[in-house]
């Protein structure tokens, strides 16, 4: 059975457990970052709201929104990292989670924007997600810390997802 449940500091040794899928590592790789369980527990203990999807398979995606530490009352930064196959199993799951995430986000917190910052070359599979789910290209490209990939900004505001679900 598949459950979505909030992360709580007493999960995290089940929720480092996940086996991130080789695109997700290759970008973090891309911009410097090699430990991926690093990269999980600082996103968590910067998040907001968090949780992880957890079927009979185990753990397979964990994601949430931070605060920008730069604009903590306006913006945040959406984050989701899965397994080789989390989008093929249970897209309608994690679309589900993100919208009433994108709800609090917007209507409880009134952040102005979320954004996240993909390789569109490394990272396809996370390009298509976040567009399905209205996220746009905003800005200019941007090349990762290997001096090849090129990282683009897609931003959410909330104006827009007021709009789209009145």
């Amino acid at each position: 059975m598949t459950k979505i449940l909030p992360f709580t500091k007493d999960k995290l040794d089940e929720v480092l457990s996940i086996k991130v899928c080789k695109r997700e590592i290759e970008e973090l790789k891309a911009l410097g970052r090699t430990d991926i369980n690093q990269v999980i527990k600082e996103s968590l203990e910067a998040c907001g709201y968090s949780w992880y999807l957890k079927d009979e398979k185990g753990v397979r995606a964990v994601g949430g929104v931070c605060l920008d530490a730069n604009y903590p009352e306006t913006m945040g930064i959406i984050w989701l990292l899965v397994d080789e196959r989390a989008f093929k199993d249970h897209l309608f799951t994690l679309n589900s989670v993100t919208y009433e995430l994108l709800d609090i986000c917007f209507n409880r917190l009134e952040l102005e924007c979320l954004y996240n910052i993909v390789s569109p070359t490394l990272n396809k599979e996370s390009v298509k997600w976040l567009e399905f789910i209205g996220f746009e290209l905003s800005g200019e490209p941007k090349i990762g810390l290997d001096n090849k990939s090129e990282f683009r900004t897609f931003t959410m505001y909330r104006e827009d997802y007021i709009c789209a679900h009145q």
